[in-house]
């Protein structure tokens, strides 16, 4: 999740140098930069491979964390993700419901993948 708020925000300072938007007021024009970003296909496509980046990144830190069964318990990791993921879809404005429940879905994969990506390092150092 730090990962990929980091990295979410190197996008979102880009918009904001971009468009010259005046820093001080990030909290106030915050919604104008998600509406830009969400409106350029190449700059939403950025930030949602910055997400499942910091998916894989997150799957694989919790398999070097659990040592063993890496795979079951990077996907338990995933379970915080997925409930932050249903607990926005539920109190917050969601821009794509669909969008967000697919975001949902897909993000124990990519705990997944970061884990296999772990197994197989962990295999190959063997």
């Amino acid at each position: 999740m730090i990962s990929t708020n980091l990295l979410v925000n190197f996008l979102f300072a880009y918009v904001v140098i971009d468009k010259g938007f005046p820093v001080d007021k990030i909290a106030e024009i915050f919604p104008q930069i998600s509406n830009i970003i969400h409106s350029s296909s190449i700059l939403f496509a950025v930030q949602t491979v910055f997400e499942l980046l910091g998916s894989i990144l997150g799957g694989y830190v919790a398999a070097r964390i659990a040592g063993e069964d890496e795979v079951p318990n990077a996907i338990a990791a995933s379970i915080v993700m997925v409930a932050i993921g249903i607990f926005e879809i539920i109190t917050g404005p969601v821009e794509s419901i669909p969008l967000a429940g697919f975001g949902i879905v897909i993000t124990p994969w990519f705990y997944r993948l970061g884990a296999l990506v772990r197994v197989q390092q962990k295999t190959s150092s063997k």
